[in-house]
């Protein structure tokens, strides 16, 4: 047994331990789970054996969006259905998290907010994918991510800058402050593009109709319109709090996409295609991948010379990547997926 099967059987098991002891009394969600655990590590084996990485990861990543879409504002009930912490909503209201975990330990009430903890615990266990968990698991990413891939030419060509991931955290700074000034989480409450559900703004207040407009401009321009005729991510490179974060911690990140400077030929065809402005060009005319990067390995399916590759602390190849990224991306999809797969079921 080659070492592809033994790490896509390992993503089996995992996930099948999971479903069996979050769906042990459902026997539907549990059936569904296991299936859905056969598949995703039918896709870690086809990741590996073919090295097509980026192929295989946006048909997966697309699979999550559509689930995620259709159980979060179509087959929402509050009751049944799984709301996980948003990390995005998260990254930016933190400061206002860590000053009520404060305020709770001070005063003796820890358990009162102990919900605020498992989000902090959560944030904390999806930086340890960094950047991947941008191209593998975020809900918000699979749609920009799925609608930069519909055209084979961008419409409208983007230079390559890193400017736009500087401004980023210009952005990330801007929520973290103004959601602590008022104790709220600015972001969710005015700018996030998933707020058109009942069950999560309410219809009744004066500025009801403000906040929609507002969810509908910026998910049109940013999650569907720049995507799609620029072949960029530009919601998740430009105004996602979260999508700031990994770059600050990627020095600790162990697993990274490298260039091989001896093969490389600088021909920038990786840079062009690099949805996430990570990939720049240096003035002595060397391409380098920078702390932006993604894991999205787009830049490798589209290198001549095949310089471009996962590496541990960019030294030996690994194939870490595809294998931390499914097992976190797997795990969380099995908290909606399955409800979602029956409830398209009830429908058909």
């Amino acid at each position: 047994m080659n070492r592809f099967c033994k790490k896509s059987i390992f993503v089996f098991l995992v996930l099948s331990c999971l479903s069996l002891s979050i769906y042990s009394q459902q026997i539907k969600l549990l059936i569904t789970s296991l299936i859905w655990a056969g598949i995703v590590a039918l896709i870690h084996f086809m990741m590996a054996k073919t090295a097509r990485i980026s192929f295989y990861r946006t048909i997966f990543f697309a699979i999550l969006t559509i689930a995620f879409l259709l159980e979060m504002h179509v087959f929402f009930e509050k009751e049944t259905t799984f709301l996980p912490y948003c990390h995005i909503g998260m990254a930016g209201n933190m400061l206002h998290i860590i000053y009520n975990e404060f305020l709770a330990f001070s005063n003796f009430t820890f358990f009162k907010y102990g919900a605020l903890s498992i989000g902090i615990l959560w944030l904390f266990v999806i930086l340890i994918n960094g950047g991947g968990f941008c191209s593998y698991v975020c809900f918000f990413g699979g749609i920009d991510s799925t609608l930069s891939k519909l055209l084979k030419k961008p419409l409208i060509k983007i230079k390559p800058s890193e400017k736009i991931r500087e401004f980023q955290l210009a952005v990330l700074i801007f929520f973290v402050l103004i959601s602590f000034l008022y104790s709220q989480p600015i972001f969710c409450l005015w700018f996030c593009p998933l707020k058109l559900s009942e069950s999560i703004i309410n219809p009744n207040s004066r500025s009801f109709i403000f906040q929609s407009a507002l969810f509908i401009s910026v998910g049109l321009v940013f999650l569907i319109i720049l995507p799609i005729v620029t072949k960029k991510r530009f919601f998740c490179s430009m105004i996602c709090p979260f999508g700031a974060l990994p770059p600050l911690i990627h020095k600790f990140i162990p697993y990274k996409v490298t260039i091989n400077k001896t093969s490389c030929i600088s021909c920038g065809k990786c840079m062009n295609v690099c949805p996430s402005f990570a990939i720049n060009k240096k003035k002595n005319n060397k391409i380098q991948i920078t702390r932006y990067c993604t894991l999205c390995m787009t830049c490798a399916g589209k290198c001549p010379t095949k310089s471009i590759r996962p590496t541990l602390y960019n030294r030996k190849e690994t194939e870490l990547i595809p294998f931390v990224s499914m097992i976190l991306a797997g795990a969380i999809s099995l908290f909606y997926l399955p409800q979602a797969v029956l409830h398209l079921l009830k429908v058909f």
